[in-house]
C-alpha cells in the first residue's frame, strides 16, 4: 500500500431549490455518475446534486476539461439551471494514504487559467482529504 498521497477525483456539487432535470440529463449524456439528494431545506437549499467527473491525470486537467468541453456542450436550459443553483463547487478528492515518516506534506496545483474558468462558471473549488485507517 502506497504511503504517498494521490489525487482521486473531482466531484461537482450543486445546491439548488430550482428544477434540475435538464442539468442532470446533460451530465448523464456525458456518462457522468449523478446523484440527487433531498437535503430537506437544511440550509435554505433543498436539493444537493453530486456529479463524479470522469478522472483525468490531475485535478487541474479535470476541472479544465469540464469547463472548456463538457459545460460548453450543455443545452441552454441546462446552463440556466447551473447558474440558478445557489451553490456550485468543484471538490477535489485526495487519498492521503497511511502516514509515513517521509510523508510529512503534500501539495498540488491549480493553474490560474483553470481557476478563472471555474470563476466564469461562478463555481468555488474545495478539497476533500481522505485518510485510510
Amino acid at each position: 500500500m502506497s504511503k504517498k498521497p494521490r489525487y482521486i477525483t473531482v466531484d461537482v456539487v450543486l445546491r439548488t431549490n430550482h428544477g434540475s432535470k435538464a442539468l442532470i440529463r446533460a451530465f448523464e449524456a456525458t456518462d457522468e455518475y449523478v446523484q440527487k439528494n433531498d437535503w430537506g431545506d437544511r440550509d435554505g437549499l433543498r436539493w444537493c446534486i453530486v456529479v463524479s467527473l470522469c478522472p483525468e491525470r490531475n485535478a487541474d486537467a479535470c476541472i479544465r476539461k469540464f469547463c472548456e468541453e463538457t459545460f460548453k456542450a450543455f443545452s441552454p436550459k441546462a446552463n440556466k439551471q447551473w447558474f440558478r443553483a445557489g451553490k456550485r463547487e468543484f471538490f477535489i478528492g485526495y487519498d492521503l494514504a497511511k502516514r509515513g515518516k517521509k510523508n510529512h506534506c503534500f501539495q498540488d496545483h491549480l493553474s490560474g487559467e483553470t481557476i478563472a474558468l471555474a470563476a466564469n462558471l461562478k463555481a468555488g473549488i474545495g478539497s476533500i482529504l481522505y485518510r485510510q485507517t
